[in-house]
């Protein structure tokens, strides 16, 4: 599967992925993974549950996370950085799959945003729909859509830097 967002919540270099499974991820080649401060580090270890998981918790979070976007109204931010869309047809083989707990993602991410809420929304003024989203939605999916692509978005930007 071959998408910008879906490289960025990864944040691994492509020599650090595996590509012998048949669920390989595709990272490009340039791609060289973001140095993440704290809070953008509890963000991440809120989305896949340990600073480093291993590739399969890896691919399954993350094709898990881009399908919730994509599910969401928020799923045009999938094609903002890249309009490589290739995630529709892609079907994780592992156990477990649909059983990740999302609603626990966010339950973790609530108090998180709050101390971390300047590096997942910097930049983003109070009138943004991804801050509006977030604060606001009573949808759970709609607000974990939210803050995902806003963290994303963040890691474009320091990766842009880099």
């Amino acid at each position: 599967m071959i998408n910008h967002i879906r490289t960025l919540l990864i944040n691994r270099k492509s020599t650090d992925v595996s590509p012998t499974s048949a669920d390989y991820m595709y990272i490009p080649a340039e791609f060289n993974g973001i140095t993440l401060n704290t809070g953008l580090t509890w963000f991440y270890r809120a989305i896949f549950g340990s600073n480093s998981p291993d590739d399969d918790t890896l691919k399954m979070r993350a094709n898990k996370l881009i399908k919730v976007i994509d599910g969401s109204e928020m799923q045009d931010g999938l094609t903002f950085l890249d309009s490589r869309v290739t995630h529709r047809d892609f079907v994780y083989t592992a156990v477990g799959y649909e059983d990740i707990d999302l609603a626990g993602i966010l339950d973790t991410l609530d108090p998180l945003i709050a101390s971390c809420e300047v590096e997942v929304f910097r930049g983003r003024n109070s009138e943004d729909i991804l801050r509006k989203t977030w604060e606001n939605s009573a949808i759970f999916t709609e607000r974990l859509a939210a803050v995902l692509l806003a963290y994303t978005y963040r890691l474009d930007k320091l990766n842009r830097r880099s």
